[in-house]
């Protein structure tokens, strides 16, 4: 490669830099303070007034008035909800689960994840290949 050509590579390279360094220099803020001690006001960013914002409430909604409460029945009348279409669909994938042993000692009524253990047959205990 020629000299003059690596000089102008490195030229531009050197102003890159220079270029970086003072873009640096002047995005830094002003002045910093120290704890305890509050921005310039002429620095200060305004305050942010929430005229808009109302109090979180904790008593529930009123009930609906009789209209409504008709227009919401005769709404789920019309189109059926997707997530019991879901639910129907999960109910239609699950096994069917054995009936719960009495060793389990009544508790085990309410235990749907031990119901599902005992459905499933063990892997066969087959030597692994050596």
């Amino acid at each position: 490669m020629p000299l003059s050509t690596r000089k102008f590579v490195a030229f531009i390279i050197v102003a890159c830099a220079v270029t970086g360094f003072v873009l640096g220099f002047q995005s830094v803020p002003p002045k910093a303070h120290l704890p305890g001690e509050g921005p310039a006001q002429a620095d200060a960013p305004a305050a942010v007034d929430a005229l808009e914002a109302l109090p979180l409430s904790t008593e529930p909604p009123p009930p609906p008035a009789p209209e409504e409460k008709k227009a919401q029945d005769d709404k789920k009348t019309e189109e059926p909800d997707p997530l019991e279409a879901v639910a129907d669909a999960s109910k239609l994938n699950t096994p069917v689960a054995a009936e719960p042993s009495s060793a389990k000692g009544g508790a085990g009524q309410d235990d749907k994840v031990g119901d599902l253990l005992d459905v499933i047959t063990p892997p066969p205990q087959d030597d692994p290949p050596h």
